[in-house]
């Protein structure tokens, strides 16, 4: 029999965090347990919680940190206390389908090699109006399969994050494999980022959660944090100081990613190494191409060659703006 875990970080969520309560209470599969990590919420989220709690059927934890850790490390901290075979990411502020654990769970069941499993997501406004796209379409994301070897994803993400933590469900082995979270990462892009180096993953293409847009978010569309392959590829992309973090954050990736290989993977793993290795020589060359001021239309040239430009950066908008440093 397989067990679930939920684990759902909060933080100042009272206005939405009952209704997402809810919606876990309400599945069809229900889970095993719900561990709840409050970073420290100074509004009413403990007492919605506490009252919930004593009111449901559902074996609830509510971890009160003792000093504020941020979204990261407190998942990190939820990740390793939940003791079911599949464990469940929830955000404090979003509503869940009711076959949600279900889908996710029989998914993982068909595909046994999957280290995890993500889905779309309905976008909806702060009131649950929903939105003109999915969360999928808006990102630009269309996987051409549901189970997807590596390195498919793990190409993706190195262009952009897109998978969602709300989303996801981890075996409980695979999240053995997961190095301790970098504090300058955010959850989602780590755990992925690192498992689709050496393992496969299952894409849900139905959306299983209402996904909500408001101002308040800490992470996501909402609001105003982004995550590593946001900065990879997205808004703060083209100065040479970017470029230098993107170095350092490609050779980090490389390093920890090493620890994780398993007989069987190496191919994959191998597939992967390379497309970390041409992001650095990429990055590399477009600082030379911004700082070399005699062979730099060469160089360019020589860049732009390679597919680098399209594969990793904005194509020939990022050559451009590298050629007149901009």
């Amino acid at each position: 029999m397989v067990t679930v875990s939920v684990a759902m970080a909060t933080y100042n969520g009272g206005t939405y965090v009952r209704q997402q309560l809810e919606s876990i209470a309400s599945q069809t599969l229900l889970p095993n347990e719900l561990l709840i990590g409050d970073d420290g919420s100074t509004d009413q989220t403990l007492e919605i919680v506490e009252q919930f709690r004593r009111e449901s059927n559902l074996a609830i934890s509510l971890i009160r940190n003792p000093k504020n850790l941020g979204s990261t490390l407190n998942f990190e901290s939820l990740l390793h206390r939940a003791k079911g075979d599949i464990v469940f990411l929830a955000d404090q502020d979003d509503v869940w389908r009711n076959d949600k654990v279900e889908r996710l769970t029989e998914l993982l069941f068909r595909h046994p090699k999957a280290a995890f499993a993500f889905s779309d997501a309905r976008l909806v406004s702060a009131d649950g109006e929903p939105r003109r796209m999915n969360l999928w379409s808006s990102i630009h994301f269309a996987p051409k399969s549901t189970l997807l070897p590596p390195p498919d994803l793990f190409r993706i993400l190195v262009q952009r994050n897109v998978v969602t933590g709300a989303t996801m469900a981890i075996r409980r082995e695979a999240i053995e494999l997961v190095p301790s979270f970098p504090s300058e990462w955010v959850h989602d892009a780590w755990i992925s980022s690192i498992l689709s180096y050496s393992h496969s993953a299952i894409a849900c293409f139905d959306p299983l959660i209402d996904y909500r847009i408001h101002s308040q978010q800490q992470l996501g569309l909402g609001g105003t944090h982004f995550s590593y392959w946001d900065l990879l590829r997205g808004r703060y992309a083209d100065s040479v100081s970017k470029e230098l973090r993107r170095i350092v954050d490609a050779s980090n990736l490389i390093s920890n990613a090493t620890t994780i290989n398993r007989p069987g993977d190496q191919v994959a793993c191998e597939k992967s190494m390379n497309v970390l290795k041409q992001i650095r020589d990429h990055c590399l060359r477009r600082i030379g191409v911004r700082c070399n001021s005699d062979a730099r239309f060469l160089d360019l040239i020589s860049e732009l060659a390679t597919g680098r430009y399209q594969s990793f950066s904005f194509g020939i908008g990022s050559a451009f703006r590298d050629l007149f440093r901009l």
